[in-house]
């Protein structure tokens, strides 16, 4: 926005940048489970990684239509979002100051 007198305010902007730290490691093993009572819901679960402070779950219809996501700070997510019918392939990412380390995806959808 700028004001008459030519001006300019800025209001909720963030700036990342990357530490001079190491990428965490790769998340190359994680669950994925469809609900026993509602197959919209599914619960993935992981190890942590080395170095992560957090992690990524990316899902979608296809390996290479991973369009959702969720942030997550544990080694866990509940993803009630699924649709009935429809198969789902998933990836969890790590990420700290340094970085994002994609991980792996799941070789068969659930």
């Amino acid at each position: 926005h700028i004001a008459g007198d030519g001006f300019a305010a800025l209001s909720g902007l963030r700036v990342f940048g990357h530490d001079d730290g190491e990428l965490p490691e790769v998340v190359s093993d994680f669950t994925a489970v469809r609900g026993p009572e509602d197959m919209r819901n599914a619960t993935i679960s992981w190890k942590p990684a080395k170095n992560a402070e957090g992690y990524i779950v990316r899902y979608g219809i296809a390996p290479d239509k991973l369009y959702n996501q969720y942030q997550v700070y544990g080694e866990s997510v509940e993803i009630r979002t699924l649709t009935l019918g429809i198969n789902y392939w998933f990836r969890v990412d790590s990420f700290n100051g340094a970085g994002v380390t994609m991980g792996k995806i799941a070789e068969d959808g659930i």
